[in-house]
């Protein structure tokens, strides 16, 4: 999957992986970072950069067992 999804697309996987839990405890991290930095010299941009970066966590827990994954 490419481009951009939205709250909508987002809150339809977390209700399908639930849904798949059965009867485990399980969490959701949905996480989207936004960074920008601009460097000025003689009063001119110089350097410019932008980056997105978003993760995705999933957590389920059943009993005394526990598994974690995580994605970029």
């Amino acid at each position: 999957m490419t481009g951009l999804i939205g709250k909508e697309m987002l809150f339809g996987m977390a209700d399908d992986i639930i849904g798949k839990c059965d009867d485990a405890a399980c969490e959701i991290n949905f996480v989207h970072r936004a960074h920008g930095l601009t460097r000025l010299a003689n009063s001119a941009i110089h350097q410019n950069v932008h980056t997105d970066e978003t993760s995705i966590s999933i957590r389920v827990s059943r009993g005394d067992l526990v598994g974690v994954s995580t994605t970029n």
